[in-house]
């Protein structure tokens, strides 16, 4: 959970269907609720929030705040956070997403095997099954 975390908004999300036929996680959100709780996770700053959103949402900020609408994403996140009061951007970009914590950092680090497994598992099955 702790490596799929920073893609989850604190509110609002749709989980992906593994959490439940895989882990048999009912509740997603009561066990990302747990990981902040136990200081694992904490609610992302406003430059996270704005990292998430789209090149084109972010195009379309700065040019109606007359600024450069070029460059990489990581530019445009940085041109707004510099040029556009951060009042105004906390009322625009909202939404919050979780980051890891050290301690969820470290965690993640101690049990890295974890993320591997869950990724490379159906190729193992794949890998293991007999050949009809």
């Amino acid at each position: 959970m702790l490596d799929y975390a920073g893609s989850y908004f604190t509110e609002g999300n749709s989980f992906q269907g593994f959490w439940w036929y895989k882990y048999g996680v009912r509740d997603v959100d009561n066990c990302l609720c747990s990981l902040l709780n136990r200081g694992f996770l904490q609610v992302g700053n406003l430059q996270s929030a704005i990292e998430k959103e789209t090149a084109t949402v972010l195009k379309s900020e700065l040019k109606n705040h007359g600024l450069k609408v070029s460059g990489k994403k990581d530019e445009m996140v940085q041109r707004l956070m510099a040029e556009v009061s951060h009042e105004e951007l906390n009322s625009r970009f909202d939404k919050r997403t979780y980051q890891l914590t050290e301690i969820g950092k470290k965690a993640l680090e101690e049990e890295g095997y974890v993320p591997y497994i869950h990724r490379h598992l159906r190729l193992q099955w794949h890998l293991a099954s007999p050949v009809l």
